[in-house]
């Protein structure tokens, strides 16, 4: 029996210290990267290590790899426990046979406590007396039932947690460990006085901050504040070699966090004490061009605004320092304009335009001669491309980019599709200002073979238009309620309505598409889209071009205060039906005003 129970042991899941200490009161837990827990001594730096090997794991790091699977802090847990009393002897096993007891267990600042105070948990578990921490999984030698656990090994019991599932058990662990290593590094950092072993202990702190499956609001932000009440000692402040290794630890937190203000106090003056120091250009930089991107607000954050004109102060100092500072802008923005441009929500990606009248947005800065374009227009390119294919080729934006031709028809020269693309918009919707431009478009156009052939799908377009424009026709036209969009693409191909001045698809199936049909009938006086699926990108486009229209019925449709402003515009414009729909009163008034 002996011999069975021995095999059994050594065969299953259990964890086990390598070596023991007899009374180790004062240890305290160090992580390391393969996730072995190294239990330390403050006085004489000895090292006991405990491994986490289990027969089946689930989240638990194996062979190297990084945990993918993420879990909350647990503050409290219902498990069922068990207490052994520490021994040696594998024959000692067999009382893992008596009966496991239900506890409600709590978290606290140090020690794990439950709220019945009997039954195995009579007493509270320190932190400070925990040796080891394992996961546990299924043995042979026990029948768990599908249930898992970890073990707690203290300086003269085993405790095992068990729970009903494997994520718990993982949540469970983890949960600890954090805990267990919050513990250690508050005693830490309040009592030590080396700034080396100090440093350590940072580099420390921050490799299990940011490899820790834990994810809770509690995590970084203990780990800012421990740091920062560090910074404030002066024994960081004599030596510049000490400075730029607490910096260089802390550049993976940073990625991350914002610095807190004692952090900016710290970097500010290592910015004013070493400004050619390559760590101001290697660390400091990620940590400002994230500032710089989230639009923080300086006024609640004043110290990270002196750090901003430090950490400029400080690259104004370097060789060529001007340029320095204009090629960190340039590349800060580019990249910000290049994550709003890719962005495929057209609220997103039309910030690149300027918001007030008469103010450029980025869009013009870095057009040809613009103050940031410095790559031949290829950003440029990359807005105007995905602007023109989404949502902004309408007659009112291509009229607003005309002072911008010049730069067009040049990029156009050298074969750039969106230049050409947007030409060919301005020739099909009319938005040219003058004769002369309109001449040196098609002049452009048609010095290039791909041009040539764009230009004349656009003749072949207008002479469409034109014949479907023609003064013939009926006067009145009411569709039935079955037709659709491409119906009315294919009513309009069938002849001349130039004639046609009201319209009814009241009850129909068209949506917003057929806006583009419509803007083609410039006589329209009256349109009915009574319960049809028409909306906002509609209403924008027909108030571009319908400028003789005076009956407008928008009842049941699903416009709203968005879209009525668009019509704003149309002058002509003296009756409006919006019955059933959700528009504001405010919406309505202003637009009686």
């Amino acid at each position: 029996m002996e011999d069975q129970l021995r095999s059994a042991y050594q065969s299953n899941a259990i964890s086990s210290f390598s070596s023991y200490a007899g009374h180790n009161r004062g240890y305290y837990y160090s992580t390391k990267h393969n996730d072995s827990i190294s239990l330390l001594s403050p006085s004489n730096g000895t090292e006991i290590t405990a491994s986490a090997t289990t027969a089946e794991t689930h989240g638990i790091p194996s062979n190297g790899r990084r945990i993918e699977q993420c879990y909350k802090l647990l503050s409290d847990c219902d498990v069922q426990m068990r207490r052994v009393r520490r021994v040696k002897n594998n024959i000692e096993k067999i009382h893992f046979f008596r009966r496991w007891k239900n506890h409600h267990i709590n978290f606290d600042q140090s020690e794990i406590t439950s709220t019945k105070n009997q039954q195995y948990m009579d007493k509270s578990i320190a932190y400070s007396i925990i040796e080891n921490i394992s996961v546990w999984s299924k043995s042979k030698l026990i029948c768990w039932h599908d249930r898992f656990g970890i073990r707690i090994v203290t300086n003269n019991h085993n405790y095992f947690f068990r729970v009903n599932t494997l994520d718990l058990r993982d949540q469970l662990f983890y949960s600890i460990q954090w805990r267990l290593n919050k513990f250690k590094f508050e005693h830490i950092f309040r009592s030590a006085d080396n700034p080396e072993e100090l440093l350590k202990e940072i580099r420390n702190m921050i490799n299990i901050t940011m490899t820790t499956p834990i994810e809770d609001s509690e995590i970084h932000p203990f780990v800012l504040d421990i740091i920062s009440e560090i910074l404030q000692q002066q024994e960081f402040d004599s030596s510049r070699l000490v400075r730029e290794d607490v910096i260089a630890a802390l550049s993976p937190l940073l990625e991350i966090n914002y610095p807190s203000p004692e952090m900016c106090d710290f970097f500010s003056r290592h910015c004013r004490d070493s400004p050619r120091s390559q760590i101001v250009i290697e660390m400091f930089t990620p940590t400002v061009q994230r500032i710089l991107k989230h639009n923080v607000n300086f006024s609640a954050y004043p110290r990270i605004k002196l750090l901003l004109q430090e950490y400029f102060l400080a690259l104004n100092s370097q060789n060529d320092g001007l340029l320095v500072v204009e090629d960190f802008i340039k590349r800060l923005f580019k990249n910000v304009v290049k994550n709003l441009v890719e962005d495929t929500r057209c609220e997103v990606h039309r910030t690149v335009l300027g918001i007030r009248e008469g103010k450029d947005g980025w869009f013009e800065m870095f057009c040809l001669d613009g103050i940031v374009c410095d790559d031949n227009g290829e950003m440029f390119s990359l807005m105007l491309s995905k602007l023109i294919s989404c949502c902004c080729r309408q007659k009112d934006f291509l009229l607003s980019i005309n002072k911008l031709l010049p730069s067009l028809m040049l990029l156009a020269l050298h074969e750039s599709e969106s230049s050409l693309n947007t030409l060919c918009a301005m020739l099909d919707l009319d938005a040219v200002e003058n004769h002369d431009n309109k001449l040196q478009l098609i002049s452009t156009l048609e010095s290039m073979p791909s041009g040539l052939k764009m230009y004349a799908k656009v003749c072949e377009r207008q002479r469409a238009l034109q014949a479907l424009q023609q003064k013939d026709g009926p006067r009145d036209l009411t569709l039935p309620s079955c037709w659709t969009d491409n119906d009315f693409a294919s009513l309009l191909s069938s002849g001349p309505f130039g004639n046609l001045e009201s319209l009814s698809l009241a009850f129909t199936n068209v949506t917003s598409a057929c806006a583009e049909h419509l803007i083609k009938l410039p006589a329209l006086k009256y349109i009915n889209l009574w319960s049809t699926r028409f909306g906002d990108a509609g209403l924008e486009l027909i108030s571009q071009h319908l400028n003789q229209l005076e009956v407008l019925n928008l009842s049941e449709t699903s416009v709203t205060d968005k879209g009525l402003t668009y019509l704003a515009k149309m002058k002509m414009l003296r009756k409006l039906y919006l019955n059933s729909t959700n528009l504001s009163t405010l919406a309505i008034q202003a637009l009686k005003v």
